[in-house]
């Protein structure tokens, strides 16, 4: 028998806790991976390609219809390692230092933006 966990909104869990905040989604969430490296130019003319081991990840997402609770909450965990999943099996470890607020038509609840800086955990015990 297998098991299927279908998720419906983007998760946000503090790892030392596993305390956790949820919320739909806008669309348009992004990931970025890019490497330090540079070209430099050697005699001859020759080319070549120096990077820096290790990639730099982001995501960035938007959380909807957030309630002040789930805001406050968010900015407690500013700076701590996360763990981010959303609907499309996606999952990020991470950290983040803002969040920012817009305010929703409704006066009772608020889109709040995070760009996720992705770090490397060790999942076990």
């Amino acid at each position: 028998m297998t098991t299927t966990l279908t998720l419906t909104k983007v998760f946000v869990n503090l790892m030392s806790s596993g305390a956790a905040v949820s919320a739909q989604s806008a669309p348009g969430r992004a990931e970025k991976y890019e490497m330090a490296g540079e070209t430099r130019t050697y005699a001859g003319g020759r080319r070549r390609s120096i990077t820096i081991a290790g990639e730099v990840g982001t995501y960035t997402f938007v959380l909807r219809l957030a309630v002040r609770a789930d805001i406050e909450t968010l900015r407690n965990w500013i700076g701590s390692t996360v763990e981010v999943r959303d609907h499309k099996g996606r999952r990020f470890f991470g950290t983040y230092y803002q969040i920012e607020i817009a305010e929703y038509r409704d006066a009772l609840f608020w889109d709040v933006g995070i760009t996720l800086s992705v770090v490397t955990t060790d999942e076990g015990v």
